[in-house]
């Protein structure tokens, strides 16, 4: 995760984005969890 903070017309503003590394851990997160219920359901 990528988190940018700034301030707009005096307002904290924080963002967050998942960045490329983030964004394949969690498919492999969600392969795994796929798997997983898989298992259970057999």
């Amino acid at each position: 995760m990528a988190i940018d903070k700034s301030f707009v017309d005096r307002k904290s503003l924080t963002r967050i984005r998942l960045t490329e590394a983030g964004r394949d851990a969690f498919i492999a997160y969600l392969a795994a969890m796929g798997r997983l219920v898989d298992e259970a359901l057999v």
